[in-house]
């Protein structure tokens, strides 16, 4: 629950930031809608997917992103050579002379 002095940081912060407080209301079926002008500051398309977290002061929605996060070592292996393994060394004499990026 939000004490009095909770309340007054938050309208000072949103009147600071130009963040109005909107109003929507939960349908018979649990669905939220999320003000128009929110989605549009924020270019939130239809299909978007949010993570939704219960905190002590409210729900939390996070968007999902796209494509989920990938590493290096992940995604090594897409370029698609199949050979043994080759060393900086190899690569550097594989490079024919004049291409060298050194003078």
């Amino acid at each position: 629950m939000l004490t009095p002095m909770d309340r007054k940081a938050n309208f000072l912060l949103r009147s600071y930031f130009g963040v109005a407080e909107m109003l929507t209301r939960m349908s018979s079926k649990g669905q939220i809608v999320i003000p128009q002008a929110i989605r549009n500051a924020r270019a939130w398309k239809p299909g978007l997917e949010f993570e939704v977290e219960d905190t002590p002061q409210g729900l939390l929605l996070r968007p999902v992103p796209a494509f989920p996060e990938t590493r290096i070592e992940d995604v090594i292996g897409c370029v698609g050579y199949a050979g043994a393994k080759r060393s900086l060394v190899d690569m550097g004499n594989a490079v024919p002379p004049g291409y060298a990026d050194d003078p």
